[in-house]
């Protein structure tokens, strides 16, 4: 291994090593003898000198950089467990000037990644409809939230029991949710939970994970 740094990678010393490294790990014709570069920071691919780019290198800024030496000094594949993308995207967002002198105090992004959202419905529990005030709902282009809407959506209310819970569908509007397309719900205090979607396949969130 060689601790890569633009000091080792200039040392002449250095150099030395990692060319008799080199050429024991050719001699050797195995993967028995591997070569590791373990940079401190990320660096740019074109910096890193093809004896090294052509190997593993590893920055230790990767959570996962201590699986990766260890896998390749076992000779096996790292394990490294995927984070799971969700179909859709919920965000928070800071509310413009206007909503918040309103008293709403966030505004929650959803859309799906992949699909249509048609009728588009977004729901809240009944105990938590005082988060919202009056509903206000309003549809623009992802991750920009738009201003208050100037005129209401077609929007009805109704209380519907999901499971154990009675839920209280806070607003359904007609305008489709794509993946360019977002929906935003402006709230007075950020609900615990949220269901939007279109009824056939709405997910339920936790909104204590939204970023």
């Amino acid at each position: 291994m060689i601790y890569a740094t633009q000091t080792s990678l200039s040392s002449e010393p250095c150099q030395e090593e990692l060319a008799y490294a080199l050429n024991r790990a050719l001699s050797s014709r195995t993967a028995a003898f591997p070569i590791i570069a373990l940079f401190p920071s990320r660096v740019d691919e074109r910096l890193i000198p093809a004896s090294i780019s052509i190997r593993l290198h590893v920055s230790i800024t990767d959570a996962d950089w201590k699986e990766r030496v260890k896998a390749a000094a076992d000779g096996r594949q790292p394990e490294i467990p995927r984070t799971p993308v969700l179909p859709y995207v919920v965000k928070q967002h800071a509310p413009d000037p206007d909503a918040a002198r309103q008293g709403y105090v966030t505004v929650v992004e959803m859309r799906p990644r992949a699909g249509v959202w048609c009728p588009f419905y977004v729901a809240v529990p009944v105990a938590e409809k005082h988060k919202f005030g009056n509903p206000l709902l309003n549809v623009g282009p992802k991750d920009h939230v738009p201003g208050l809407p100037s005129m209401a959506l077609d929007l009805k209310q109704y209380s519907r029991r999901v499971g154990e819970d009675d839920w209280f569908i806070e607003a359904r509007a007609l305008v489709e949710a794509t993946p360019t397309l977002s929906y935003y719900l402006y709230c007075r205090e950020l609900p615990n939970r949220l269901i939007f979607g279109v009824e056939r396949t709405s997910v339920q969130f936790e909104l204590n994970a939204c970023a």
